[in-house]
């Protein structure tokens, strides 16, 4: 009886017209019929709509929208655009697979955006960005996804004046669609939206420096070497503007190849001598030395070519200039080549990190640095190095320089996690990248001791310099140490909430020269995870894990080699 009502209801003007046929043949005949309606085209189209419902229904809609914006008259009322609105809301509603769903969906979002600009209503630019965000959801892959995010980039822009989260729908467009129609738009508004947030920050400048008109004091200076890397700090008291050039070897005059930073309102403290001197094969010597009233100039004498890269960080202010030899340098791609790792475990000294009442983070991320150690040296053989060997306070650039000097293939940093809210748990690992989520913002923002606007800067810092050389290989190894730590743990500890794999824009992460991830491994503030974290066990299975997507990740990468 089931199969006959199904079939009744699916087919009822075939199916019901067989009252005196036996029930072994009708149920041949329906099975006949359900093959009819399957496979003729048609059929199915004509009782219940053709196929060209939305296509018909689209072509209703964009007539509409094009007549209301033919009319300056029509556009003064609200009701015609929410006539032409509907119209698109019927399609993606009712026909949410047809290829017309999404054109729809982009369509009226846009109307909604301009009737925005006449209302002035924020539920209108709501619903916009809504269903902007409802089509880079639901279609992915479509050819108006670019689209979408170019017009949410315009709407923070223009209208919600957040020229951060503009500037993170702008990125998503050139990362995810390079080739895309939209990027040199998206690259244009880019270009704008840094000028102002440069120019927003001028002012505050200059009232600071016309507020102290002490000179900011060049404090020390900091470098480490290897045989293909260097990397040079400058610290100073405080925020500077300053420019950088790089200087082509003049034989004639016996000067060598150099690069010079020209520091504004800055003066030299008398501790600083000059020159310092620097062993490797890319510099000779820092000099540095007062070039006007109130500039100082840092010329680094090179020894041999290579790349440079110039940036800044903050809490406390410091100029990094990393310099690369010419020849390439190995990364864990061919894990045969793998045999050294790093392992950073956070804060240290005067910085504990994450505290909670007794529980400080530094004390928690070396106990499972030592244990993970342990582990590598046991089960592997790799020459393995931590950052810091006691409770020392470590500079979050000195802990990357630290990797790249010792060659290292792979580098770990380990962190606990803190939040308002005591229910959130969980274990997330992350790999260097611009991020527009403000929840990795703030992680990001309390793991380098700075602020959101800080990391926003940060971020622009990292779009110019294009440090992605390891991205994808940092993605792969952070996707294989979370999935086995979220496996290991999990077997035998209940609670074990997997955050999954993010990125951002970290101080420790930057620069280096090998795949590197950073571990958030719990929230302190949770007591679940708290008590997992005090736990000697918990902390012995969390470096098995983390040990297990280690040696994972590089007999992936073996085989890639062998195979490629």
């Amino acid at each position: 009886m089931k199969i006959v009502f199904r079939l009744s209801v699916l087919f009822p003007l075939p199916y019901r017209a067989l009252p005196l046929v036996g029930n072994g043949l009708k149920k041949m005949v329906a099975a006949t019929l359900v093959i009819f309606y399957l496979f003729v085209p048609g059929v199915v189209q004509g009782v219940y709509g053709t196929s060209e419902g939305p296509a018909k229904l689209l072509k209703s809609a964009d007539n509409c929208r094009k007549s209301l914006f033919r009319s300056t008259g029509k556009k003064k009322y609200r009701d015609n655009w929410l006539k032409c609105i509907r119209k698109y809301g019927l399609i993606y509603s009712r026909y949410p697979v047809s290829e017309q769903a999404p054109w729809a969906m982009f369509r009226a979002a846009g109307l909604l955006s301009g009737l925005y600009a006449y209302s002035g209503r924020s539920k209108d630019l709501d619903r916009a960005i809504h269903l902007y965000q409802q089509l880079l959801r639901k279609y992915k892959g479509h050819r108006l996804a670019d689209d979408a995010h170019y017009r949410l980039g315009q709407i923070y822009y223009k209208y919600e004046k957040d020229l951060i989260k503009a500037r993170g729908e702008l990125l998503e467009v050139c990362k995810r669609y390079p080739s895309g129609d939209m990027r040199p738009k998206a690259e244009s508004l880019l270009n704008r939206i840094s000028g102002e947030l440069r120019r927003k920050r001028k002012p505050r400048n200059r009232i600071s420096i016309r507020a102290n008109k002490k000179r900011i004091a060049v404090k020390n200076i900091r470098h480490w070497s290897a045989p293909n890397y260097t990397r040079v700090v400058i610290d100073l008291d405080g925020p500077v503007k300053y420019s950088h050039h790089l200087l082509d070897a003049d034989p004639q005059h016996g000067k060598p190849r150099r690069i010079y930073l020209d520091l504004n309102n800055a003066c030299i403290s008398p501790q600083i001598g000059s020159p310092v001197l620097i062993t490797g094969n890319l510099v000779n010597q820092v000099r540095i030395g007062r070039y006007k009233r109130n500039t100082v100039r840092v010329v680094l004498d090179m020894l041999d070519g290579g790349s440079s890269k110039v940036f800044h960080l903050y809490s406390p202010f410091r100029i990094v200039v990393d310099i690369r030899g010419k020849q390439k340098v190995s990364t864990p791609v061919c894990g045969i080549r793998a045999k050294t790792v790093v392992i950073d475990s956070g804060h240290g000294g005067k910085d504990p990190g994450c505290t909670l009442g007794k529980t400080k983070e530094k004390d928690i991320n070396f106990e499972i640095a030592k244990y993970l150690a342990k582990k590598l040296k046991q089960q592997a053989d790799l020459k393995v190095f931590l950052t810091r060997t006691r409770d020392d306070f470590v500079p979050l650039e000195q802990r990357t320089a630290f990797a790249n000097t010792k060659k290292a293939d792979l580098f770990i940093s380990l962190h606990t996690n803190i939040d308002k809210d005591r229910k959130k748990r969980g274990l997330e690992t992350y790999y260097l990248n611009v991020t527009t989520n403000p929840d990795s913002m703030m992680v990001a923002a309390r793991e380098n001791a700075s602020t959101e606007k800080g990391i926003g800067e940060l971020q622009l810092i990292l779009q110019k310099l294009m440090l992605n050389h390891n991205i994808q290989e940092s993605k792969r190894l952070a996707h294989d140490v979370q999935k086995a730590m979220v496996s290991q743990l999990s077997a035998k500890h209940r609670g074990v909430r997997d955050l999954g794999v993010k990125y951002a824009p970290f101080y420790v992460l930057i620069g280096a020269e090998m795949p590197a991830i950073l571990i958030e491994t719990g929230f302190i503030s949770n007591p679940i995870d708290r008590k997992h974290l005090l736990s000697q066990g918990y902390q012995r299975d969390l470096a098995d894990g983390i040990c297990s997507g280690m040696l994972y990740y590089l007999s992936r990468a073996k085989l890639d080699c062998i195979y490629h």
